[in-house]
């Protein structure tokens, strides 16, 4: 699977858009993982090809420190995954 994933804006403040690549299909869940490999956010997509044809925003939890982090998207044809950073 590619690593296509649109991230935006990054850097951002835990408050950002995601446009999941559009071979993507079926069900689908989001993770987002910090560098010590803790799961922080977690959330599953019922029609994953609804969603490609608009953006997802996505907000985490004001307790999420500054640093980088892992957004990956496991599906039914792949994983695909992209860093971004929280300042």
């Amino acid at each position: 699977m590619n690593n296509n994933l649109t991230i935006f804006p990054n850097p951002n403040n835990g408050q950002f858009s995601l446009l999941l690549p559009s071979e993507f299909v079926g069900p689908a869940t989001t993770s987002i993982i910090d560098v010590t490999g803790n799961e922080i956010y977690r959330e599953y997509y019922e029609a994953v090809g609804k969603i490609f044809r608009n953006v997802k925003k996505i907000t985490l939890p004001g307790t999420v420190s500054k640093g980088v982090y892992i957004l990956r998207i496991t599906g039914a044809n792949g994983v695909s995954s992209a860093k971004f950073n929280i300042n």
